[in-house]
């Protein structure tokens, strides 16, 4: 087996660019514990509606964004969804634009609370997606898997993941990787030659294979592609199915090329991740002389913004079902709210109370007090927090300011 550069000219390797960039942004890069910083996993589709980022994640990675039918039928028995709350959230989804909402109404909510429809609208959907076939889009050893009741999903799973940890070790392991100045792609490439791991499963001349692969992360990639037949228009698919099947592992590359751009230089981990994925992939599709009929997938393809009926209804009920429980909770909070009448004159009352929340600890906070203070007179402050032991005063107080001691 051998994988040759991709010879279809300079458009070819610019539309694969283009797909990883867009795959890429789609991956939001995870911090190390020394310096976490809690990020939003889906922030690459914050430019997207709610129902089409559901709609792509089912689609893609199998993440389920919406509570199941049975939760909120629960909700409603015990009291804790209304219809009112429901009639509420129809509206605002039609104030949203919110497409097909149009197409049900509280009475057709309320009966999918009342009569268990999920199991007779989701049917065909289950089915197709415990088979790893259908609507959700799946990567090459999931259909293996499927058909022919192997385990090589996790077999490589196991495989990326050991070499990533011995890539990325930072003082943990005994053994320091000989190949820490090298790409991921290349270290990989280099360690995969010696270790007969993958040919003591079965694969037999996988180091063979691995050597003859091009150096450069990006065009060993086309190349799998092409030997694979996967046509351009399933690229976006297959590899961002193929970045959400390890999430931790794309997120630590997506944040170590950010690192590595943001000095100046050039990072291409999350593309060496991606290669390597489908290289084994590639290895294993030819033992087992297995072949997706990829251009038939492309007329199923996933829009992400469903037409089919069923699919679209089940949908927008569970959407409108989200909301009226967020207004039910919404109302509850403001039902609480109860103004204190108090016998002072208005001109005497505090404009509001805050508390600070430092993360740096002294100096910060004492800056933003006094420029507080410079802005507003009427202000309490309540104290503050801070991370540090030595800045932890809480001082409790109704009508008298805080003043901090430096």
């Amino acid at each position: 087996m051998s994988i040759p550069a991709n010879n279809n000219g300079k458009s070819s390797s610019k539309s694969l660019h283009d797909v990883l960039s867009q795959v890429q942004n789609k991956v939001t890069p995870v911090w190390p514990l020394a310096d976490y910083v809690a990020v939003n996993p889906f922030s690459g589709f914050s430019h997207c509606d709610f129902l089409e980022t559901a709609s792509q994640l089912t689609s893609i990675a199998s993440i389920e964004l919406f509570m199941p039918l049975d939760y909120y039928r629960q909700r409603y028995r015990d009291g804790n969804l209304t219809r009112e709350c429901i009639n509420t959230a129809l509206d605002e989804m039609v104030a949203d634009g919110v497409h097909g909402v149009e197409s049900i109404d509280v009475n057709q909510i309320l009966a999918v609370l009342h009569w268990p429809l999920e199991g007779r609208l989701h049917t065909e959907t289950t089915d197709r997606h415990k088979a790893g076939i259908g609507r959700d889009f799946n990567t090459l050893t999931d259909y293996i898997d499927h058909f022919c009741g192997a385990e090589w999903s996790q077999a490589i799973a196991d495989e990326v993941s050991k070499y990533c940890s011995c890539y990325y070790d930072a003082g943990q392991a005994a053994w320091v990787s000989s190949q820490s100045s090298d790409s991921l792609f290349e270290s990989w490439r280099k360690a995969a030659q010696i270790d007969l791991s993958f040919e003591v499963l079965g694969v037999r001349g996988f180091r063979n294979f691995v050597s003859k692969l091009p150096s450069d992360p990006e065009v060993a990639l086309g190349g799998l592609l092409e030997q694979l037949k996967v046509p351009q228009s399933v690229w976006y698919n297959l590899l961002l199915c193929e970045a959400f099947k390890l999430p931790g592992w794309s997120a630590w590359t997506r944040y170590q090329d950010q690192t590595k751009q943001q000095a100046g230089g050039v990072g291409n981990d999350f593309v060496g991740l991606l290669a390597i994925r489908l290289a084994y992939q590639f290895a294993v599709s030819r033992l087992m002389d297995f072949t997706v009929n990829w251009q038939s997938l492309v007329e199923n393809l996933p829009t992400f913004s469903p037409k089919d009926s069923q699919i679209q209804t089940v949908g927008l009920i569970r959407y409108a079902l989200l909301k009226a429980e967020e207004i039910q909770v919404r109302q509850r909070l403001l039902t609480g709210v109860r103004l204190e009448h108090s016998t002072e004159s208005r001109s005497s009352r505090f404009l509001c109370q805050m508390v600070f929340v430092s993360m740096s600890g002294q100096n910060e906070y004492v800056a933003t007090w006094r420029h507080a203070r410079l802005l507003f007179k009427r202000l309490v402050l309540p104290g503050s927090l801070a991370c540090r032991s030595r800045w932890c005063p809480w001082v409790s107080s109704r009508g008298t300011p805080v003043y901090p001691y430096c």
